[in-house]
């Protein structure tokens, strides 16, 4: 049993690599291309994802807790830990001893400025719950920088196609 795991976790590791990557460095698959791997991967090897059968998310990003921060290096506090080391995205440091927080108007708009209750595109998603209004920090550099992210989980769009696999596998035990 032991051998056929390693086989199966090999053929998983091999496929991803040729499936997109050019390089060990950089690989990283948008969602519909991570959806047509995972659907492949069960297909060819029987490998199941968990997001095949998402769960409601109870823990929000940290971005929305008042008192979640990531601490870089040298003591500089963020909300967000892809924004470590941009010093745009700085909130204060912690060696302040006065005052930690120095920007603010950066704080209140990460905790309230890309709220998820405002996108009636989030209020109408039936996979809301599952995603809780995507990533807070994705929203921010779309809305202030104009970008376009995908910021919807990866079941929207793919439930029943996810769902009909977890009844497979289910069955088949």
């Amino acid at each position: 049993m032991t051998k056929i795991i390693q086989m199966n976790i090999t053929k998983f590791i091999n496929s991803y690599y040729s499936y997109k990557c050019s390089s060990i460095d950089f690989c990283s698959l948008e969602k519909n291309e991570r959806v047509n791997f995972y659907i492949e991967q069960y297909s060819k090897y029987g490998l199941y994802s968990e997001e095949f059968y998402p769960t409601v998310n109870t823990n929000s990003c940290m971005v929305r807790y008042l008192n979640s921060y990531v601490i870089g290096p040298t003591g500089e506090l963020y909300k967000c830990v892809s924004t470590v080391g941009v010093k745009e995205m700085e909130i204060g440091n912690i060696n302040n001893k006065d005052n930690f927080i120095k920007n603010d108007n950066l704080l209140i708009e990460f905790l309230k400025g890309n709220d998820y209750l405002d996108r009636k595109e989030c209020n109408d998603c039936i996979v809301f719950p599952i995603c809780d209004g995507g990533c807070p920090y994705l929203k921010m550099k779309e809305k202030y920088l104009g970008e376009q992210h995908d910021i919807c989980n990866i079941a929207k769009g793919n439930l029943d196609k996810f769902l009909d696999i977890h009844i497979d596998m289910k069955q088949a035990k």
